[in-house]
């Protein structure tokens, strides 16, 4: 879904702040960075999820 469509105007999401960083702003380098330092936020839950996933398994 559509980030803009489930926060409405109220609302800013991670992924939109990427979006708007590519697409409108041309800061490519700003939103490179954001990109990983979500990906590093993802990759760091998982490794913590990952034992007790497999606990509960």
């Amino acid at each position: 879904m559509e980030p803009r469509i489930l926060g409405g105007r109220t609302g800013t999401f991670y992924g939109t702040i990427i979006e708007d960083q590519f697409v409108a702003v041309f800061n490519w380098p700003l939103g490179a960075a954001l990109s990983f330092i979500l990906l590093a936020v993802v990759l760091v839950i998982l490794a913590l999820a990952s034992p007790v996933l497999r606990r509960a398994a």
